[in-house]
């Protein structure tokens, strides 16, 4: 007899290793082996083939399909599924993941091409399924799930949390991705499960708030894997990697691995907030040359919007210990902010770019979106917060965003949306970031002050005015036509714009003539400060050589509080920049990177390492 074909669909556009669905294959395996033997797994995995009609009839005999469903893929899944259920109505359709209400069966009530979804943890509950799938069909006594019958839909009793990791045997151990290479060039990495934390915004809290340990050997095994496999990029999933002791023995093993295989290159962890540790782990990574930057998850410094959203400040004495040990050694942190939540407005968001951008940190800003199993989504807290959402969406994705609250207007989020995509290209692609320093020192103004004042202006012929209005209309895009833009992707458009058409030149001429006017500043300062900011701009235009300057901005750049003026800081200084990473040799490297190392989207200079 022939084996039934299961397809483990994980639509993304990163080459990374779906590790949720590998969970589903291993534990199967493990425990069902008899069900297993007889099926045929593979792996569906690019977003642009299930547009592809004539490919999706291929789809005609009767099989299993399993989505782990997220934010950013939950729509392309189910456009997916319909496409699939019209081509064969016997296909059988799982959906699980995240993005499934754990305390509902709605999404089976509104997407009636699915016939299961698992709520919670899913591998022990998708291995019983499986299992009366192919016996008796008594899926009442499958804790977890919600299915059809007939024209009903049950949703069975709620499956108790793990509290041992180790019964799901490891993807990659096993060999269940080795079908994806030479693709892969990105791994997830679960090192523990679960968050102590409630923060309203998150579903971890209503998912599990012990802390379940993985094996640490088979951690290791893992991470060697990793190394001898050649992953450039290490995803830590763990809510709060630095929270157990044990996590700086897992970043020391991980920096010997990058010693003997010379790989990964980069790793993406979401830090706990002990400082100490996390501290000691970044150290260690910078230190074996892993592409790591230390992550602040702040969200914001508004003390009431922290209140509304269950969540403690990160302490004074951590941003301090931060500001003198990685930012005075030129080395990257970023600031998490959230973009919308209850009780924030715009003025307590430009106090916490603000905050960020005199710190000399980078902020890495997101819309809120309302998940599914996160407080956010709970009535009683919509009510109380006069919450207002829209669901935007892509072809691939879709996300309910809050847009208006108590606290601001829709038309205040427009603003406030507006702004953080201009600090993102004005930061964090650093097309103005010693600019917006130096007109807010030498006039004693924040540096949101500066930021604003530039989305203001509307002289028609200028470039600068161009990129405002394709800021513009993306965020229309976003806000009134309901097309999902994330700032970050705004702000690379925008950059883009000018070095595709090699306007740098004009541009900071633009620049340079609105200081002068407008802030009155002296012009042999703004000469200087130009200089330095089209010196560390990652373009193929740049030519990288030495320049002269009267000033040492360096020592200006990093003085203490009260700020004194660049004239103060008179010095015959040479300023020069290399390239390491060749950003300038190729800048579309823009659109190759992960999206959370844009912190290293700077040229190497006395104002900037990055090892």
């Amino acid at each position: 007899m022939s084996k039934i074909n299961v397809y483990c669909v994980h639509l993304c556009v990163l080459k990374n290793t779906p590790l949720a669905l590998g969970y589903l294959i291993t534990t199967l395996k493990h425990y069902h082996p008899e069900i297993a033997n007889n099926l045929n797994f593979s792996w569906i995995r690019n977003p642009k083939m299930v547009k592809d009609r004539s490919w999706i009839q291929n789809f005609s005999e009767p099989s299993i399909f399993l989505m782990s469903d997220y934010p950013w893929n939950v729509r392309a899944h189910l456009l997916f599924s319909k496409a699939l259920k019209a081509i064969n109505p016997k296909h059988v359709i799982i959906h699980g993941g995240p993005y499934i209400p754990y305390n509902n069966s709605s999404f089976l009530q509104n997407n009636l091409y699915v016939d299961f979804t698992v709520h919670h943890e899913g591998e022990l509950t998708f291995a019983e399924l499986i299992l009366q799938i192919f016996t008796d069909k008594n899926y009442q006594q499958v804790k977890g799930i919600s299915y059809r019958c007939g024209e009903k839909i049950i949703m069975t009793e709620a499956r108790e949390g793990m509290t041992d990791l180790t019964i799901i045997p490891s993807p990659y151990l096993t060999g269940e991705f080795e079908t994806l290479f030479p693709e892969l060039d990105f791994a997830v990495i679960e090192t523990n499960r679960g968050c102590p934390y409630k923060c309203a915004y998150c579903s971890w809290p209503f998912f599990s708030s012990k802390i379940i340990k993985q094996d640490l050997n088979r951690v290791y095994e893992e991470l060697e894997w990793m190394g001898k496999n050649k992953i450039k990029t290490i995803f830590f999933a763990d809510s709060n990697f630095g929270i157990l002791d044990r996590d700086i023995k897992i970043a020391e093993y991980l920096c010997s691995v990058k010693n003997r295989y010379d790989y990964p290159e980069n790793v993406i962890i979401q830090y706990s907030s002990k400082t100490n540790e996390c501290m000691e782990i970044s150290r260690l990574l910078i230190s074996s040359k892993i592409i790591t930057n230390l992550v602040l998850s702040i969200q914001t410094m508004d003390k009431q919007t922290l209140f509304n959203i269950k969540r403690k400040p990160i302490s004074e004495e951590y941003c301090k210990s931060v500001q003198n040990e990685y930012v005075k050694n030129r080395l990257p942190v970023t600031v998490q902010l959230m973009i919308g939540l209850p009780g924030s407005t715009y003025e307590s968001f430009k106090r916490d770019i603000d905050y960020v951008v005199d710190e000399k940190m980078f902020p890495a800003i997101f819309p809120t979106r309302i998940l599914p199993n996160s407080k956010l989504n709970e009535p009683d807290y919509r009510k109380e917060h006069g919450i207002i959402s829209d669901i935007i969406i892509t072809e691939e994705s879709e996300g309910e965003f809050i847009v208006a609250a108590n606290s601001f207007t829709h038309d205040e989020y427009k603003k406030i949306y507006m702004l953080s995509t201009f600090v993102n290209f004005a930061i964090c692609y650093r097309t103005l970031k010693y600019i917006t320093y130096f007109a807010a020192t030498e006039k004693q103004i924040n540096q949101s002050d500066v930021l604003e004042f530039f989305i203001k202006l509307s002289d028609s012929s200028s470039i600068l005015s161009n990129i405002i209005q394709i800021i513009k209309t993306e965020v229309d895009d976003f806000l009134e036509r309901k097309k999902f833009r994330d700032v970050r992707e705004i702000a690379k458009n925008a950059y883009l714009t000018i070095e595709t058409q090699n306007q740098w030149d004009d541009f900071y001429q633009e620049i340079k003539d609105i200081l002068h006017k407008h802030y009155n500043i002296d012009k042999e300062l703004i000469e200087t400060v130009i200089h330095v900011q089209k010196r560390i701009l990652p373009s193929k235009f740049n030519p990288q050589t030495p320049i002269q300057l009267d000033y040492d901005f360096s020592a200006y750049y990093f003085q203490d509080k009260p700020k004194q003026s660049l004239k103060t800081f008179a010095s015959k200084a040479v300023f020069a920049v290399k390239d390491p990473t060749k950003l300038c040799a190729d800048v579309e490297l823009v659109n190759k990177s992960f999206r959370d190392m844009l912190n290293y989207f700077e040229l190497n200079s006395p104002l900037w390492k990055i090892e």
